[in-house]
């Protein structure tokens, strides 16, 4: 993934956070497959395409946050960018989903928690925006190191 952002940074600088628009809305659809499926078989071979891409958004993330700050401040933000992605992912997420199969879904019954993560799934769309976004407001040149 770093290699194809930096390979896609080098013709516009715009592509390494664009990239990951591209797969989280491309993995969408692969994720809530996987949970609607009844057969083990063909959800789990699904799911290989959103276990494979779905971390490739770090390591551009990274470059660009630490080719946007200072050397100086760049261990700092890393950090930042590292506990937020965790207070969001591993702290809201599960939350978020129990919530939503008990008291959302709960007429589903057994399929309660299915029907709450598919809806969970679309929080990928959201962060593609976000990075779609992001990637229109980077500029050409980076901080210098």
């Amino acid at each position: 993934g770093g290699r194809l952002a930096d390979a896609l940074g080098q013709r516009d600088v715009r592509w390494s956070l664009w990239l990951i628009a591209v797969i989280f809305v491309g993995i969408t659809p692969f994720l809530v497959a996987f949970c609607l499926l009844n057969n083990t078989v063909i959800a789990l071979t699904l799911f290989v395409v959103p276990a494979t891409l779905s971390a490739i958004y770090f390591g551009p993330s990274v470059a660009v946050i630490h080719g946007r700050v200072p050397a100086s401040l760049r261990p700092v933000a890393s950090a930042l960018f590292i506990l937020i992605v965790t207070l969001i992912g591993l702290g809201f997420g599960p939350i978020t989903a129990g919530a939503l199969s008990q008291y959302v879904f709960a007429s589903y019954g057994a399929d309660s928690l299915r029907y709450a993560l598919v809806v969970m799934q679309f929080t990928a769309l959201w962060g593609a925006l976000h990075y779609y976004f992001a990637g229109h407001s980077l500029k050409e040149s980076p901080v210098a190191a």
